[in-house]
C-alpha cells in the first residue's frame, strides 16, 4: 500500500526503516517488499544504529584501558558476535522479519568485518605470500559454490558466506595474480558504487513494476538509471569518482 511505502521512506530519513519493517512483519522477499521502493533502506538503519553504538565501545575500551585495550575490545566484539549469531539462528524461522531487519540479529555480520580487520593487521606482520596465493582463489571459489548450491539453506549459506568473505579480506593480496583481478579499474569502480547500486536498484525496479514493468527492452534503461543515480549519490555523499 502507498502508506507503507511512504512511511518506510520517511522512517529511513531518521535511520529506523529497519525497525518499521520489522514491526510490520514485512517479508523482504515478498510481493509487498518488491513493490516498496524504500525497502532497501533497512540496511541504512542497521548501519546507522551500529555506528552509534560501536564508537562508544571503542571509546571506553581503547580510550581508557591502555595496552590491553585491543584485547579487551576484540573479546567484547567476539562475545557480541557469538550472541548475535545465536539470535540470528534461533529466531530465523520463527521471527523472520525481526531476524532479517534488526541490528541484534545482524550485528554478527558487521562484527566479523571488525574481527577480520584485526586479524589482517596481525597477519600482515607474518605474511606468507605462497599461502595467500593459494587461499584467496580457494576461498573465493567456496563463496561462489555457496551462493549457487546452498540457496535452499539460507542460515548456513549466510553464515558460510560472511565467514569466508572475512577470510577473503584477510588473505587477498593486491600483488598476487588473483588479487590483481580485483584491482582492475572497472571492478574497483563497481566496488566503490556497490552499496549505492544496491540502494538504487530496489527503488528503480520497484517504480518500474508500478509503471512500465520489467521487460527485455526495459532492462538496459533500468540498468543505466541505476548506474546514473548511483554515481550521483556516491558523488554527493562519499567522494568524487
Amino acid at each position: 500500500e502507498p502508506r507503507y511505502e511512504l512511511t518506510t521512506g520517511l522512517s529511513s530519513l531518521i535511520g529506523i526503516s529497519n525497525i518499521y519493517l520489522a514491526k510490520n512483519s514485512f517479508d523482504y522477499f515478498g510481493d509487498s517488499s518488491i513493490l516498496n521502493p524504500f525497502v532497501n533502506t533497512w540496511s541504512l538503519g542497521v548501519a546507522l544504529q551500529f555506528y552509534l553504538i560501536v564508537p562508544i565501545l571503542f571509546y571506553f575500551t581503547i580510550g581508557f584501558r591502555g595496552k590491553r585495550a585491543k584485547k579487551i575490545l576484540i573479546f567484547i566484539i567476539s562475545l557480541l558476535v557469538i550472541l548475535s549469531l545465536y539470535l540470528f539462528v534461533f529466531f530465523y524461522s520463527e521471527k523472520f522479519a525481526f531476524t532479517y531487519f534488526m541490528l541484534p540479529t545482524r550485528f554478527w555480520e558487521i562484527g566479523i568485518g571488525i574481527l577480520s580487520y584485526f586479524i589482517f593487521i596481525k597477519k600482515y606482520l607474518f605474511k606468507n605470500q605462497n599461502l595467500d596465493d593459494f587461499l584467496s582463489p580457494a576461498i573465493f571459489s567456496g563463496i561462489c559454490f555457496i551462493i549457487i548450491y546452498l540457496n535452499n539453506n539460507p542460515v548456513l549459506a549466510t553464515l558460510s558466506t560472511v565467514v569466508l568473505t572475512g577470510f577473503l579480506l584477510v588473505f587477498l593480496d593486491d600483488l598476487s595474480e588473483f588479487g590483481k583481478i580485483f584491482s582492475l579499474l572497472t571492478l574497483r569502480h563497481i566496488g566503490k558504487l556497490s552499496y549505492h547500486i544496491y540502494l538504487w536498484n530496489g527503488g528503480i525496479l520497484s517504480i518500474s513494476r508500478h509503471t512500465i514493468g520489467i521487460h527485455w527492452w526495459s532492462i538496459p534503461i533500468q540498468v543505466i538509471l541505476i548506474y546514473f543515480f548511483s554515481r550521483i549519490s556516491y558523488f554527493y555523499t562519499t567522494n568524487r569518482i
